[in-house]
Parts: C-alpha cells; structure tokens; sequence
C-alpha cells in the first residue's frame, strides 16, 4: 500500500468517526430531553472528538493556542477537539446541580439523624425545601441552576424547630457545592428542658418529689411547693423525649417517657 493510499484510507476513517459520533450526538439531543449533566459531558467529549476528526480529514492543520492556567496549545484535528471542548454550542453545557446536605451536631461532632427535622434554602425570593433521603439521612436539593453553584445563600431551619445553627438562629448563610457537605446545628437550649407538675389524684401539688432520668440518674430534681420542676438537659442529647422515674412514699412508682420543650403534667396516685 502507497503513502498516498494509506493517508486516503485515514482520511476516509476520519471523516466516518467524525460524522458517526457528531450524528449520535445530535440524534440524542433532538430525541430526549432533560439530559444529566454527565451524560451532556459525555456528548460533549464525543461532540469534540467528532469534530476534530472531520477537521483534521477536510480542512487541514489548525493551530489553537488557549491561555488557561497551564497554557494549551494544539494544532490539527486536536487544536479543533480543544476548541469544542471548552467552548461547547448552546446546549452542552452543565445548566444545573445537585448539592446534599448533612447535619452535624456541632457539640458532638455527630451526624444527627432525625427525619422529624426539615430543611430549606433560599434562592432569591423562592424557597426550597430538601428532600430527606432516610436510608443516608441526608438532605437533598436538586435540581439547582448553576449560576448559584459557589452562591451565599440562606439555608433555614423551621420556626418550630428544636435545633438551631451555630449562630443560635434559624437561618444561617451557606456556600452551596456541588456533592455533598456538613452544616453544623445545635439543640435550642429550650428544647433541652422539661418542665412539668406534679399532682394527686385531688389535683393537689406534691412538694419534694423526686424526679429521675432512668438512663441518667445523675439528672434529678425535686418538685418545689407547688409542685413544679425543671430538667436541664445537656447540649449533647440528640433525643426527642426521655424516660422519667418519678417516686414518692405512699405513691405508685410511675416512670415514662416525657417529650422534652414542652410542659407535661403527671397525676401521681396513692398506693
């Protein structure tokens, strides 16, 4: 085989890749919609390669210098591909973004797993709430457009929220990325307290009742003249409620669970 007919026969593979791939291309994006972002950064790879490989078979030698960091510079059918690629038609290029949201207790340094908590951001004047994954507990937001991709944007906490974000508030300022990422919360303080009344089957208050955390039995106190109490609980306890022991001479024993952040009242009753 001639030079002349080996440089003929490469030229006639160059122009059949080319077209194959620039024709699979277009013929995916006239018949299905709402491509994912890494299926359009594929195309757009098989797009340039399409392109270069016609160039190189039809026009000739190119020369692309491109001052990036580093610099590029190519010539033929690659100076072509390197064109493409980083100056893709309207289309091929990434329109939006997935960002995952995972909260950390900032006290413990854990990842707090409660589905009973929601999550939103906003995006200019519109709000959009996360969609909790429980198999990851994870927060999920997408799609988002890419101009908010490396974007400040208000993440918020609902107003009936027993957690808070570091800044003791509701909302905070975030980075949002592309993948995932921590945001640190804390318990309110006041979610951290359970409050309550101690009475007789008369509704008459018992003063001096000993009231106990059955895991922490370190944590007690004991009703005032009016019967009332307050537990503080510490700012690593991640639960809703806790199990209360309540004991009193000539009383029955009662020991349940109480939800903390909110004012229980307990009937005691004789023996």
């Amino acid at each position: 085989m001639t030079q002349a007919t080996t440089k003929q026969s490469r030229r006639k593979i160059s122009i059949i890749v080319g077209a194959t791939s620039i024709l699979i291309v277009l013929a995916i994006y006239l018949l299905k919609d709402n491509l994912p972002n890494e299926l359009k950064l594929f195309l757009r790879v098989l797009f340039a390669i399409g392109c270069g490989g016609l160039s190189a078979a039809l026009i000739g030698f190119i020369t692309i210098n491109y001052k990036a960091n580093p610099e590029i510079s190519a010539g033929g059918g690659l100076a072509v591909f390197v064109l493409i690629y980083f100056f893709p038609p309207f289309g091929f290029g990434q329109t939006d973004f997935s960002s995952s949201i995972y909260l950390k207790n900032s006290i413990t340094g854990n990842r707090v797993e409660s589905s009973k908590i929601s999550l939103a951001i906003r995006l200019d004047e519109n709000l959009k709430s996360g969609e909790f994954i429980p198999t990851s507990n994870v927060f999920l937001f997408k799609p988002l457009p890419i101009n908010y991709l490396d974007k400040e944007v208000e993440v918020i906490l609902p107003d009936n929220s027993k957690w808070v974000f570091e800044n003791k508030q509701t909302t905070a300022k975030i980075h949002l990325s592309a993948g995932s990422m921590d945001v640190k919360i804390q318990r309110d303080s006041l979610s951290l307290l359970l409050k309550g009344n101690i009475t007789d089957s008369m509704l008459n208050p018992l003063k001096d009742i000993t009231v106990m955390v059955v895991d922490n039995p370190s944590l007690s106190k004991q009703t005032d003249t009016n019967g009332n109490f307050v537990l503080q609980f510490p700012p690593t306890y991640d639960l809703d409620n806790a199990k209360i022991r309540i004991a009193a001479k000539g009383f029955r024993t009662k020991e349940d669970n109480f939800k903390l952040g909110e004012f229980n009242s307990i009937t005691l009753y004789h023996q």
